[in-house]
């Protein structure tokens, strides 16, 4: 049995885009998408970290979740004693 990366909970902001013609006044109103993902820990390096969904007996990970640090708004390990709240 292999050893499980941490299981983490990351609030993040994703840049967003549309396509087509707008009023500047609906570009004002636009913002970008705060998303919340919940995956295991793959990798933590300088800038960047990546979830992914699995880990298989044989070490590797499936749909790997690539995210800058600086659209982090928060981390958290999870654990089975911790519960997180869903901000709504």
């Amino acid at each position: 049995m292999i050893k499980l990366p941490k299981l983490v909970f990351v609030r993040w902001i994703d840049p967003k885009s549309a396509i087509g013609w707008f009023a500047v006044e609906d570009v004002n109103e636009m913002k970008p998408a705060e998303i919340t993902s919940i995956g295991y820990l793959a990798r933590n390096s300088k800038g960047i970290i990546a979830i992914t969904t699995s880990v298989c007996d044989e070490g590797q990970v499936a749909d790997p979740l690539i995210i800058p640090k600086k659209f982090i708004l928060e981390i958290k390990e999870i654990s089975e004693t911790k519960k997180i709240k869903f901000k709504g």
